[in-house]
């Protein structure tokens, strides 16, 4: 007589199978066991994969958000994420990368404060990895040890090599201004958003990568703020895809991002950080998936303060400032050519953006939009966490704005998105802005690229070798200076020695990169048109300031014009124009 176990689970046929005996029932124990360890290794199997991928499952779906309600009160849901942009949103796109990228491939001369510093400094490393060194190694030296801002030195090493200084500047700036809007167009894509709400994101961006860190020539935090936003792009979809093929792709870009600027990394954990709480919270992530996305920036910093980082002597104490100073600095992102336009232009860039966010909007909206503000609302508090200098590190704090004025524009796009004429009159009120913008930006920074054109013609001027002092008798136009680093194209020009360049003995970030001594001489900041005793400025006795520069200093390389009578040194002129002049000092 054959047994046949009643239905029930593989662990209640074991107990089964005990209670009976016989040939046929020690078959049907077999079988039993068998089924038990099958099911348990196929769910050893499924864990194993899970961990083996990261963690990283399929996201469970959330509930599906109401439509969106007009101000009739019937729906008016956006279009999709996968739709065709309208024909006017890629034409305006385009049209802005091409007038953008036209701008920035004119700026040959590098009309942009601390390029001028970073180009000559570049010059000179291509020489000492490229040439031994057989024209400034006997000046400078170079150790490849790994830290950030070295990648933007050696890509800018190479180019330098192979297509000159002066192609170099317009490539570096091109490159800094369009790859920001192209990382804001694949962030929203990402995000969600239909295709022409991503452009219309992406046409806004133009007015942060054209800030204040622009005009600064800061290019490596610009590169490093488009990296960071791409790292955004590159969290959300290894969070929504769960493969490791867009894990490994987050992970690459975020290593880029640091190894262009250490703040990118700091603004990226703290991104990545508040979007997993917030996915925690709502139960939208797994703890696992949760701390694999996390390890990545957090182990980065880790390698960093525990092997890289570097500490070079500081000229400023830190110093945080005071909360009515703070709110003075919350500008400083966009604060460039003249206080009152840039105010104007602010408030327009702040009106465009977010007009969507007000009217009609459920409560169920504001929820779904909740991250991005929330996002906005962690930077401008690390802006007020972060000390104002620090160390040779000016301008810490504001830093972390440019991230909140980008995720206030994803807040901005993802609301309009939900409404298909809000999202019409979001694209045509930005594409308005950004010919303002390019406007503005080109009308004070053309003009000075050409006068740093014609100074780069008197820096020809200086002897190979030539220790040669700077000196910007320019008044600053608002918060823009393109003079005050001009004088490092005597090195690039001619092959001359300045005493200004980036270096580690005075900047931590350049570790790898120094002098083998340095000329001494007054602050660069320092000019012409200083009070006679020059103590109120606090370069010292001005009489002991001037004769150690005539002691150490073949050439003086000053900008036009000049009081002859505030150089109580002989000189004569060798050669000048409208823009500068070269004077040979007179050894005594």
């Amino acid at each position: 007589m054959v047994v046949t176990p009643p239905t029930r689970s593989a662990e209640s046929h074991l107990v089964w199978a005990e209670q009976h005996s016989g040939t046929t029932v020690t078959m049907a124990v077999l079988n039993m066991k068998s089924a038990y360890w099958t099911s348990n290794v196929g769910s050893w199997t499924r864990h194993a994969r899970h961990i083996l991928s990261f963690g990283m499952l399929r996201k469970r779906q959330p509930a599906e958000a109401p439509a969106p309600v007009g101000r009739s009160g019937t729906a008016n849901p956006g279009p999709s994420a996968g739709s065709k942009p309208t024909p006017f949103a890629l034409i305006a796109f385009l049209a802005f990368v091409a007038l953008y990228g036209v701008l920035g491939m004119s700026l040959s001369n590098a009309p942009l404060q601390d390029l001028p510093n970073h180009l000559a400094r570049a010059h000179v490393i291509s020489d000492l990895l490229f040439n031994h060194g057989h024209q400034f190694g006997a000046t400078f030296s170079v150790a490849l040890s790994f830290n950030p801002y070295l990648i933007g030195d050696l890509i800018l090493a190479v180019l330098d090599r192979y297509v000159g200084a002066t192609a170099a500047a317009s490539l570096w700036i091109c490159v800094a201004v369009l790859l920001l809007p192209f990382s804001v167009v694949f962030a929203l894509k990402k995000q969600g958003v239909s295709n022409t709400a991503a452009l219309t994101g992406g046409i806004l961006s133009f007015y942060v990568a054209t800030s204040w860190f622009f005009i600064m020539g800061f290019m490596n935090y610009q590169l490093a703020l488009a990296s960071a936003i791409f790292s955004y792009g590159w969290f959300l979809k290894a969070k929504a895809s769960g493969n490791l093929q867009s894990y490994c792709g987050y992970l690459l870009v975020v290593f880029f991002s640091y190894a262009l600027h250490l703040s990118s990394l700091i603004f990226i954990s703290a991104l990545v950080g508040i979007l997993l709480l917030i996915d925690l919270i709502r139960r939208r992530v797994s703890f696992i998936r949760a701390a694999v996305l996390m390890a990545c920036p957090v182990l980065l910093l880790a390698l960093h303060f525990g092997f890289v980082a570097y500490s070079a002597p500081g000229n400023w104490p830190t110093s945080w400032g005071t909360l009515l100073t703070k709110l003075q600095r919350i500008g400083s992102p966009v604060g460039r050519f003249s206080p009152a336009l840039d105010l104007l232009l602010l408030a327009l860039f702040l009106v465009f953006a977010l007009f969507p966010l007000f009217p009609r909007l459920q409560r169920s909206l504001w929820a779904e939009l909740a991250p991005l503000v929330a996002c906005a609302a962690v930077f401008l508090g690390i802006f007020f966490a972060l000390p104002s200098y620090t160390g040779n590190i000016y301008s810490v704090d504001v830093r972390a704005l440019p991230y909140a004025l980008l995720f206030l524009v994803f807040a901005g796009v993802a609301a309009a998105d939900k409404f298909a004429a809000a999202t019409r009159v979001q694209l045509v009120l930005a594409t308005v802005f950004a010919t303002l913008n390019l406007v503005y930006v080109a009308y004070n920074v053309l003009p000075q690229n050409h006068d740093l054109g014609r100074y780069r013609a008197i820096a020809a001027a200086v002897p190979a070798g030539a220790h040669v002092l700077p000196i910007n008798t320019r008044p600053d136009i608002s918060r823009y200076r393109p003079f005050v680093h001009a004088g490092s194209f005597a090195t690039v020009e001619s092959g001359a020695i300045t005493p200004y360049l980036f270096a580690a003995d005075k900047d931590s970030a350049m570790a790898y990169f120094g002098y083998h001594s340095r000329d001494s001489g007054p602050d660069e900041y320092w000019d012409i048109n200083y009070s006679p005793a020059g103590k109120a400025a606090g370069y010292g006795d001005h009489a002991r300031v001037w004769h150690g520069i005539q002691q150490t200093y073949q050439y003086l390389l000053i900008t036009v014009p000049w009081d002859r009578d505030r150089i109580p040194i002989p000189y004569t002129v060798v050669t000048s124009n409208e823009v500068a002049a070269l004077l040979k000092v007179t050894k005594q």
